[in-house]
């Protein structure tokens, strides 16, 4: 949040934003400050606006991942065994 703030920092109203010009120098702005990639800030800027310009937007999203309404399945793993393993373990 605190990056998404800054580019938000150096222009004067957030339609300014949806202009190129004011929005690629409010974003090389904060490379310099931040030391980070362009499209790390792109893309906290692109969270921020899909998620309503909410800090929360801004938060892992890992109730997207998985299978909706399936349990995962803790315990021994399925298939087949490598070779490798067994020989390093001496039951080879």
């Amino acid at each position: 949040m605190e990056i998404v703030n800054h580019v938000l920092d150096k222009v004067e109203n957030e339609k300014q934003l949806l202009a190129s010009k004011y929005r690629e120098r409010a974003i090389k702005d904060t490379l310099e400050s931040y030391k980070v990639n362009y499209t790390t800030v792109k893309n906290y800027l692109i969270r921020y606006w899909k998620g309503g310009k909410t800090p929360n937007a801004l938060l892992p999203n890992f109730h997207l991942s998985g299978a909706k309404g399936k349990e995962k399945n803790v315990g021994e793993k399925e298939g087949k065994t490598k070779k490798i393993w067994f020989k390093t373990r001496g039951k080879y």
